[in-house]
């Protein structure tokens, strides 16, 4: 499967006014991680073993898109653990999708979850939440 033409213009203009700005180094995929509980026990993983404390653990949709501000990168992937269980991934999806509408993935369970629509990404969270 082949990149999208507008992402790759996208990436390419900002890679571009990367090097136009003299700049050797800078960020190119945000992998952002809302929550870093998982539903499932993958062998060599690890993360189930993390106390309680840690796996409950998770950004608010501010500090989420405050994040994705900061870092300023052309692609955003929302992985974990699972982001599925965050209880306001439909709010950061949205937020995202204002700024990044061709360049936000959600990857989800092993699987990546591409061009998501906010009515997509609630009837998932609602979904997980029955399992």
């Amino acid at each position: 499967m082949g990149i999208p033409l507008t992402q790759a213009l996208s990436i390419g203009t900002y890679v571009l006014g990367q090097h136009l700005r003299g700049r050797k180094r800078y960020p190119l995929v945000l992998m952002l991680e809302p929550l870093f509980r998982c539903n499932l026990a993958c062998a060599g993983c690890g993360k189930i073993d993390y106390p309680e404390k840690i796996l409950n653990q998770r950004l608010s949709v501010d500090d989420a898109l405050g994040a994705i501000d900061e870092c300023g990168a052309p692609v955003v992937v929302l992985a974990g653990g699972e982001p599925l269980l965050h209880k306001e991934l439909p709010e950061i999806v949205t937020g995202a999708l204002a700024k990044w509408p061709d360049d936000l993935a959600v990857a989800v369970e092993g699987e990546e979850l591409t061009d998501p629509s906010e009515e997509d990404v609630r009837r998932w969270v609602l979904e997980s939440d029955a399992a």
